[in-house]
């Protein structure tokens, strides 16, 4: 993980206007996308301690509400079991983000990941309500992943400047936005075969100033907040154009719902006192 400082962004985005970001207090965020290794080390620990159920097909949660966390009969999950133990495919898996992971198999793998370090969990089975105040992991906010995206600099499109190409990002290039500049269109040409998902290894493109990878393209990254029935996503992903890889770009997907264009990454306070960033009007 690296810190993200406290502070405030403010500025103008070239898309979507004036914005104003306050994080009172730093946190600490996973440097790239968990990966289906590290999906598979803390599942592996949450199932030997009985948190979970687990068929070839999908893993749920066994505590309180229980909600499919992995749906492992999709064949873009890189994840397997084999009625006694999770692994890999051979293919996009090794260093690879996780993917076909519904928000409640993010936020689980938060709180299994907290108790596995001896953390206070954030979020309750029952109702999936998070407690702020705990020093365990937890899904970013809508506003720390933008605030965390930008990077410290101030009126930018991306975590890099204001255009996109192949070399920034795992991303669809398309001629309709002016501001990408990549000389191939269509999917990231290092990336599109060997079957979907079109992934990247994460950490593969350089870091923003927080020193953090992949805060655009790749996969789209669960949030904790909800918008209506949804929960919201942000970052683009390896099939969406660049317009959704903008820092101040998000979308919405149904939190049982899981897709090989969405993973994750998780914050946390390190015992400090919770206060998420908070976005000015």
């Amino acid at each position: 993980m690296v810190e993200i400082p406290a502070g405030s962004n403010t500025g103008t985005d070239p898309d979507f206007g004036s914005y104003s970001l306050t994080n009172a207090l730093p946190f600490l965020m996973d440097k790239h996308e968990v990966t289906n290794d590290e999906m598979v080390r803390v599942m592996r620990w949450a199932h030997d301690n009985g948190r979970l159920s687990v068929s070839t097909s999908s893993v749920q949660n066994a505590m309180g509400s229980t909600q499919e966390l992995l749906d492992l009969d999709d064949p873009d999950c890189q994840i397997t079991w084999d009625g006694s133990d999770f692994g890999l495919k051979a293919g996009k898996s090794t260093n690879y983000p996780c993917v076909e992971v519904s928000w409640y198999g993010a936020a689980a793998y938060c709180n299994y990941r907290s108790e596995m370090e001896g953390k206070t969990a954030c979020y309750d089975f029952l109702d999936w309500s998070c407690n702020f105040d705990a020093d365990g992991y937890r899904l970013p906010t809508n506003e720390e992943r933008e605030y965390a995206a930008r990077g410290g600099i101030a009126d930018q499109r991306f975590p890099w400047g204001d255009t996109i190409t192949h070399s920034n990002a795992n991303y669809f290039s398309n001629s309709f936005y002016k501001y990408d500049t990549s000389t191939v269109r269509g999917y990231h040409p290092d990336y599109d075969d060997g079957g979907y998902p079109y992934t990247s290894p994460v950490a593969n493109f350089a870091a923003n100033g927080y020193g953090l990878h992949d805060m655009a393209g790749n996969v789209w990254e669960w949030c904790w907040d909800a918008s209506g029935p949804y929960r919201y996503i942000r970052g683009g992903g390896w099939n969406y154009d660049a317009d959704c890889a903008r820092c101040g770009g998000s979308g919405w997907f149904s939190p049982r719902g899981s897709s090989s264009r969405i993973g994750f990454r998780a914050v946390c306070r390190e015992g400090m006192e919770q206060e998420p960033v908070l976005r000015g009007q």
